[in-house]
């Protein structure tokens, strides 16, 4: 749904491929792919800021909050 929805808005594949692996990895965070939350965003965020360098975390963040 997310994908199809950035293609119908013209989004490049490049955009796609760089969303759609931030939405996996918040997909895997989260455990369950089909429900998740506004609220979950900031804790998905601290997360890759415990996990991953700042540049990391600034593509991942700004990715999945399209």
């Amino acid at each position: 749904m997310w994908l199809s929805a950035l293609r119908a808005a013209g989004r490049s594949p490049a955009t796609m491929a760089t969303d759609g692996h931030a939405v996996d990895k918040l997909a895997a965070w989260r455990g369950d792919p089909d429900v998740t939350t506004k609220f979950e965003e900031p804790r998905f965020a601290q997360y890759l800021s415990d996990t991953y360098t700042p540049g990391g975390v600034a593509n991942r963040v700004r990715s999945s909050s399209c």
